[in-house]
């Protein structure tokens, strides 16, 4: 009498085990949700303030044509600004990384310069050619795209 009580106790557990829900779809359904997220937070859009400079002695240090990075200035160039650090000082460190593309009205610039020490945070500034294009875009809040 002994071994149909077992037997029955293993059949109570096949059954139990056959009912169990499969985990499989459940795990696809929210790596891909967790990608979709990456995916997002990756490009994302938010405001900046945009100037607009020259590359005029008086806007720029002792050299006026080269950027932070070794590159020539030119069109689709911009500077940002610097991160902000914890107790409030800031860093040598662009709050945008060096080669960030971003979209800025339609357009695409690329980060390549870091602006003075008192620029921190979301700030850009677009090199222009001359005075009066510089001067015509002023300063603005735009929400930018980066990638």
């Amino acid at each position: 009498m002994i071994a149909p009580k077992a037997r029955h106790y293993k059949q109570k557990q096949t059954q139990d085990y056959e009912r169990s829900p499969n985990l499989k779809p459940l795990i696809y359904l929210f790596l891909l949700l967790f990608v979709m997220i990456l995916f997002v937070v990756s490009c994302y859009a938010m405001e900046y303030e945009i100037s607009a400079y020259t590359s005029r002695p008086f806007e720029t240090d002792s050299t006026s044509f080269i950027t932070s990075t070794g590159q020539k200035v030119g069109p689709g160039i911009v500077a940002v600004g610097r991160k902000i650090m914890p107790n409030g000082g800031y860093t040598r460190e662009p709050y945008l990384p060096y080669g960030t593309r971003v979209r800025i009205k339609g357009k695409i610039y690329v980060v390549a310069d870091i602006m003075n020490n008192r620029y921190q945070g979301r700030y850009l500034d677009i090199w222009m050619p001359d005075l009066k294009s510089a001067r015509k875009w002023g300063r603005q809040w735009v929400e930018v795209e980066s990638k």
